[in-house]
């Protein structure tokens, strides 16, 4: 557009097909500033999906304490035609926004990819479910009027909405964690691991499953993978495969996260 003043505009996208996403940040509005006669962009990203093909998100729960995102969602997928398996969900984004798609972390929404992949326990599932616990880097008050944002794609590209749910305190009681404990083991055959053994029970019946971080001797805190484990069973973690050694750790912490994003957390020290 020519002949525009210099000052501030909103930008508004219309006529976006019902089967079309605006994936960029602030949806379907943009803010820009326009200072003649230095030209303006205002980009939008659009991500269309084949409706037929098209996955859904079935539940999302989320809580937040002391900056950590915690979360639980189910999401379905009918498959599409170049799934290796007719359900090919690849992977999702996760945001903390200002409830207008317009991000509140410093490096904006978080891309996370391989769902699909040989190993993990969702591959080829109609229904992924992932529980997981990232750091946002904000503090409570920074948070409080926002929202958690999600958005799950499949290998060919199709998404689900940009889902925006409020940063509120989940309903319910959180998981009581009974037992927590690691063990080194496999040092002696050069296949060191960590075995894990964890007791959790919900008072409301709803526990989702846990996750776990690596807590290392510098004070750095790992996050192991991308969509957590259903229930109380933890895989062993070969630190081979992480490139960890064992006198690189100082204990790992786990999470037991419900189905409303309610957690508790314990950690076990190799330092005691």
């Amino acid at each position: 557009f020519d002949d525009i003043e210099a000052g501030s505009y909103e930008v508004r996208l219309a006529h976006v097909a019902p089967n079309c996403v605006i994936t960029t940040g602030g949806g379907r509005l943009r803010k820009v500033t326009v200072s003649p006669p230095k030209l303006t962009d205002v980009p939008f990203t659009v991500v269309c999906s084949d409706p037929r093909y098209r996955p859904a998100i079935t539940h999302i729960g989320n809580s937040f304490q002391d900056g950590l995102s915690v979360f639980f969602f189910e999401a379905f997928d009918p498959g599409s035609p170049n799934a290796a398996t007719a359900p090919d969900i690849a992977g999702y984004s996760w945001d903390i926004t200002d409830c207008e798609q317009n991000t509140l972390l410093k490096a904006g929404p978080v891309i996370l990819t391989g769902l699909n992949r040989t190993g993990s326990r969702n591959q080829g599932k109609d229904t992924v479910r992932v529980v997981m616990v990232l750091n946002s880097g904000l503090n409570e008050g920074q948070a409080a009027n926002g929202c958690f944002a999600l958005r799950v794609w499949d290998t060919d590209g199709n998404t689900t909405d940009v889902v925006e749910v409020p940063m509120n305190r989940p309903t319910g009681k959180p998981p009581l964690i009974s037992e927590f404990r690691a063990a080194l083991t496999g040092s002696a055959t050069g296949d060191p691991r960590v075995q894990f053994t964890l007791a959790a029970s919900d008072p409301d019946g709803d526990l989702a499953g846990s996750y776990v971080q690596i807590l290392l001797r510098d004070g750095k805190v790992l996050s192991r993978g991308l969509e957590g484990y259903l229930g109380t069973v933890i895989p062993d973690l070969r630190l081979n495969s992480v490139g960890l050694t064992p006198e690189t750790l100082a204990g790992v912490r786990v999470f037991a996260v419900d189905r409303q994003g309610n957690f508790a957390r314990a950690d076990f020290s190799f330092l005691n």
